[in-house]
């Protein structure tokens, strides 16, 4: 089974129970009196839900609630003695009987910190004979694997439907898993209702973080009417950054009822046109309620100016350093719910990383896109994009993924429609540097789409350190030898080079490609060898001088190696050139020097030439090899 930890994200403020609080407890007794824990799987699985006072999970997930200090309820897969993927868990732990009589209207309770991973079941239930069992609360609902509810998370449900004036009232926490994560669980309560309470329960600007927000962005607040009397009239404030509030008096027509929701829009919009994060709180305020610590929420919005990247956009993911992290998006195009997500485990560098990670039902593909903030591109200009990356593995087994990059001025897996590179499998399992190229159709803000399509049941993809800049032109630069009369290069350009041309300066055809081999000269010399590299943005040239100083077999003495015979001859004259057989000239020529026949030789030791077609008289053999030249004289008589 493959299987890691994730990134524990931030915490949510938590509600204080008022003084109407007639059933509370904080775990603060390790043998739990009060409740009783049952495994319902045993043998064969050891998790069961047990008294924590560490705030660890066995596999190192940390409750961030103060209050667990002094002891808190965890049902943790990971603390299975032999966790192999396949055993079922199911644990319960169960409350004491308790009496709800005269209290028609109750509120249960409790802070959680859930992390889910794939067949997890955590249900909450509530009973008053302890036979019946009404699901009141599923702390998993929303959740996509690998991700979790706030740490902690305060959670508060209305039970009266079943709790309602009943003399016995049972609590369970329920946890039904197979190799998954943990759930922590504390300070339960049921409590009555205030007459008058107002809980804000989210803040929001109603457009997405990221590219050039305006100066004149919606806000909204919703909040739930927690208390028994109607609410008909309330205020309703927001401030930015902590800056002057912006104050709203809310008419709500029919008056909203107990344990209702309402959410309102303000009519003065919030300036988001800096590029920046912005802090929104947002607050109601209803007379008579007395109990302020629930009539805040908070969010975060940040605006950023498309990167034009005249200097490098680069992002490692640190959260909340790299405020450009939180504008990158994701898309789960086959809706599987196994997507792109911010983790802590194995960053290249920091302490955090994206990972895709594979659908454990081992039959659905990959279709999943995450995206980048918004990029001012000019179609005049290259770019140069680098990132790490790297797969998932188990002892003995890599599973290889496969990734694509692409372009588009939507953000979008349909607006994806310029390919910057498909890089197909891949299978490093240690971080890998990749750099591409990227030429856009048009001048344009533009977002990068890195498509993981993965076949079914494999493990999971990291990235990270993500750098975009300008492509500058190449410098091309080669390095260049001889031996004897072959020559070789050595390419040492670079910036994403898209093709060499290789000119030898022997007036023979150019070569191309990275490695074009050994070039062989016909003739000793000095060439000028020259080397013109291409990338996404331009062209560059070099050239070197190479001097090729010996043909054929080096060091041979052409004296001892050379003769001509029969001499005299009647009209077949035979030229011994023995070890110079190739690469050498030979010539033919009068007693005024004048050039009758020449050649060059054909790799045989004896060169014949036919005299038939000349005069008769003194002649002279003149061979060139090795930079130097042998003479041989000889007399031609019919």
């Amino acid at each position: 089974m493959k299987k890691l930890l994730l990134l524990v994200v931030a915490a949510v403020a938590l509600s204080t129970a008022n003084a109407q609080v007639f059933f509370i407890d904080s775990f603060a007794n390790s043998t739990l009196p009060g409740w009783k824990a049952v495994n319902f799987k045993a043998p064969g699985s050891t998790v069961i839900w047990k008294w924590d006072n560490t705030s660890a999970s066995a596999s190192g997930g940390t409750f961030n609630h103060a209050g667990a200090a002094n002891g808190a309820i965890l049902a943790d897969s990971d603390g299975d003695a032999n966790p192999n993927g396949t055993t079922k868990e199911y644990t319960v732990i169960t409350s004491n009987a308790i009496n709800c009589t005269g209290k028609p209207t109750i509120l249960l309770n409790f802070v959680e910190y859930f992390v889910k991973f794939q067949k997890d079941t955590p249900e909450v239930f509530i009973s008053n004979d302890s036979v019946s069992w009404t699901l009141v609360h599923t702390p998993a609902t929303g959740l996509t694997p690998n991700t979790e509810t706030a740490n902690p998370n305060a959670v508060e449900v209305n039970v009266s439907a079943v709790a309602g004036n009943q003399a016995k009232v049972y609590i369970r926490f329920s946890w039904k898993a197979t190799y998954d994560y943990w759930w922590f669980v504390d300070d339960v309560s049921l409590r009555v209702p205030d007459p008058n309470e107002a809980v804000a329960t989210s803040v929001d600007n109603l457009v997405s973080n990221g590219c050039t927000l305006s100066n004149a962005e919606p806000i909204s607040i919703t909040f739930r009417n927690g208390g028994l009397t109607s609410i008909s009239s309330i205020v309703a404030k927001y401030s930015i950054n902590g800056g002057a509030p912006v104050s709203e008096n809310v008419t709500i027509s029919p008056a909203l009822a107990f344990d209702s929701s309402y959410t309102y829009n303000f009519t003065t919009p919030a300036n988001f046109s800096g590029a920046t994060p912005y802090g929104i709180n947002g607050w109601v305020e209803l007379t008579g309620d007395a109990n302020h610590t629930n009539d805040t929420a908070f969010s975060l919005a940040v605006s950023v100016s498309p990167a034009n990247l005249a200097t490098a956009y680069s992002t490692s993911f640190e959260l909340p350093n790299d405020l450009n992290t939180f504008t990158w998006t994701h898309e789960d195009v086959n809706g599987d719910d196994f997507s792109w997500f911010l983790t802590g485990n194995s960053p290249n560098t920091g302490n955090v990383a994206y990972r895709y990670f594979y659908n454990v039902d081992g039959t659905t593909a990959a279709d999943d896109w995450l995206f980048s903030p918004c990029l001012s591109l000019d179609s005049s200009k290259a770019y140069r994009i680098s990132f790490y990356d790297k797969v998932g593995s188990d002892p003995g087994v890599i599973y290889p993924e496969k990734l694509s990059l692409s372009a588009g001025t939507t953000k979008t897996a349909a607006g994806m429609t310029e390919l910057v590179s498909d890089l197909g499998e891949l299978s490093d399992t240690a971080y890998a540097q990749r750099k591409l190229a990227f030429k856009p159709a048009t001048s344009s803000t533009y977002y990068l789409g890195f498509h993981a399509y993965s076949d079914p049941d494999n493990y999971y993809l990291n990235l990270d350190d993500i750098n975009i800049d300008v492509l500058p032109k190449p410098s091309a630069t080669f390095a260049i030898s001889a031996n004897g009369n072959d020559a070789t290069v050595t390419d040492g350009s670079d910036d994403l080079i898209t093709n060499w041309t290789w000119s030898w300066g022997d007036n023979t055809a150019n070569s191309t490609g990275l490695d074009p081999g050994v070039h062989t000269y016909a003739g000793p010399g000095t060439y000028t060898v020259c080397l013109k590299v291409t990338n996404l943005a331009g062209t560059d040239s070099v050239c070197h001088d190479v001097t090729i100083t010996s043909v054929g077999v080096a060091n041979v003495d052409a004296t001892e190696q050379i003769s001509v015979y029969p001499n005299p001859t009647n009209r077949i004259l035979n030229v011994m050139v023995g070890a110079l057989k190739n690469n050498t000239t030979i010539e033919i020529t009068n007693v005024l020097g004048e050039t009758m026949m020449t050649r060059e030789t054909t790799g045989n030791s004896v060169e014949k030439f036919d005299l038939e077609k000349i005069a008769q008289g003194v002649y002279f053999v003149r061979v060139t090899a090795n930079g130097s030249k042998t003479i041989r004289k000889f007399v031609y008589a019919k």
